[in-house]
């Protein structure tokens, strides 16, 4: 008859196996995943230095978008006084002239 203690000590280990092969898959996986985050955070590291230098000039940008804009504002404003200027001359029978200068003519240097 055989001895019971021979018995437990050859125990099928195929599962043990699997399962320490799947636990070595884990830890490789882990370690993957962990290089991949690090290298996410580089990555918004690095996007964050970038947006900090990049601040100063988008702030000048806004500044000079907000001076164009007062600009055009003027010159809409301006075009708008012409336009009734003329209308307001067409209505009461005048004419305006023909040639205006916005600039005056430069004169020869003389000799």
């Amino acid at each position: 008859m055989a001895n019971f203690a021979d018995l437990i000590l050859g125990a099928d280990t195929r599962q043990m196996d699997k399962a320490v092969h799947s636990l070595d898959d884990v830890v490789e996986h882990g370690a993957r995943a962990e290089k991949a985050t690090d290298g996410v955070g580089r990555g918004f590291d690095k996007a964050g230095t970038k947006a900090q230098a990049a601040r100063p000039k988008i702030k000048g940008f806004a500044a000079d978008a907000m001076s164009v804009e007062k600009v055009a504002t003027m010159a809409a404003r301006s075009l708008g006084v012409l336009a009734a200027g003329f209308v307001s001359m067409q209505e009461s029978g005048q004419r305006p002239p023909r040639r205006v200068r916005s600039t005056p003519r430069s004169r020869k240097p003389a000799r």
